[in-house]
């Protein structure tokens, strides 16, 4: 720990609580270990204090940063033995170490991918929002297929209703001529003719005339 942190402070050795071999993932043991630190720090610096914090979360070594009159550690002062030469470096030293085990932990146990997948399958989150988009789109497809029968369907019967009757034919030959053994045509003429005497009336003449 240091001379100068063991003559103020009085630190837990890693080893006392944790076992390095089983205990390294285990996130929640060294979150509070960390804690005990820097409880035991706040005995000489109050800003150090984890207060009723649980999670690790809101506190660091730069408690200690500040005035050496005031118990803290300058600016760019060494923090790492042998080069450390006052107990608060010392003590901001020994925090700092706990706070780089502490992340190690976090990684270690694999906290953040727990922490990824609560959010991720929470209510109205990323998977509620993958599972509403593809019903979604899965009934939209639907629909489309639906308005395309529709479509097609309007399609066949618009045909059949703007079709002319009269374009029938019964028993072969043309649909608006019939001719005769001289050639005569006699037949009705195309609908909408001017020339034609009535509905259904008969006309002689030749084909390119009664179509001009």
């Amino acid at each position: 720990m240091g001379s100068y942190a063991s003559n103020t402070v009085d630190y837990t050795q890693p080893s006392a609580t944790l076992n390095p071999l089983t205990d390294y993932a285990s996130f929640k043991k060294n979150t509070l270990w960390r804690k005990n630190q820097y409880t035991a720090t706040a005995s000489v610096v109050t800003a150090c204090s984890p207060g009723s914090r649980t999670n690790g979360v809101g506190y660091l070594s730069t408690c200690l940063d500040g005035d050496a009159t005031q118990n803290k550690c300058p600016a760019n002062s060494p923090v790492i033995p042998p080069s450390v030469s006052t107990a608060p470096c010392s003590q901001k030293g020994v925090l700092t170490a706990a706070d780089l085990m502490w992340g190690s932990s976090y990684i270690a146990s694999c906290r953040y991918l727990t922490g990824t997948a609560k959010v991720a399958v929470a209510d109205g989150k990323a998977c509620n929002r993958i599972g509403s988009g593809f019903l979604y789109l899965f009934t939209a497809h639907g629909a489309i297929a639906t308005l395309y029968m529709v479509i097609v369907l309007i399609t066949l019967h618009g045909y059949k209703a703007w079709s002319n009757p009269e374009e029938d034919v019964v028993g072969g030959g043309d649909q608006f001529y019939d001719e005769d053994e001289e050639g005569t045509n006699f037949g009705l003429q195309p609908p909408g003719t001017a020339s034609d005497p009535a509905p259904g009336g008969v006309h002689v003449g030749s084909k390119e005339k009664d179509f001009v």
